[in-house]
């Protein structure tokens, strides 16, 4: 197996590996990225910056938007695990319900019912705080 790494630089450089030296690599390198999404997730910048990359000045909507997340990303937190996976599935990573119920093996209306049931969840959650 080949592996590419890229320096800092941006220059790159190819190597051969045994493939299970390979697959840890990859693995290693997959529950990375998952890692640096679940923790930058939680945090949100307070700098808005214009179309030309200048910083302009931090805006009240800004920052009531990211506690809005915050928020969210707590409800979210409260639901059973499977719901929580759905969710983040559906509105985070952007799949379709008919994706995601063929990659967990159930039906489309089993995925239909676990969505109604965590949206139903949530509004609990937020009504309750």
């Amino acid at each position: 197996m080949n592996i590419k790494y890229t320096f800092v630089d941006e220059t790159t450089s190819e190597i051969e590996v045994s493939d299970e030296l390979g697959n840890i690599l990859l693995d290693l390198n997959h529950k990375d990225k998952l890692n640096y999404r679940k923790n930058n997730r939680r945090h949100c910048s307070l700098e808005v910056w214009d179309p030309d990359n200048n910083r302009i000045a931090d805006d009240s909507d800004f920052v009531s938007a990211c506690l809005q997340i915050e928020e969210l990303e707590w409800a979210i937190c409260q639901l059973p695990e499977k719901q929580q996976e759905l969710i983040c599935a559906i509105y985070f990573d952007g799949k379709y319900a008919a994706d995601y119920a063929a990659e967990k093996g159930v039906s489309k209306s089993a995925v239909s019912q676990l969505h109604q049931k965590a949206l139903k969840n949530l509004k609990k959650i937020f009504e309750g705080t």
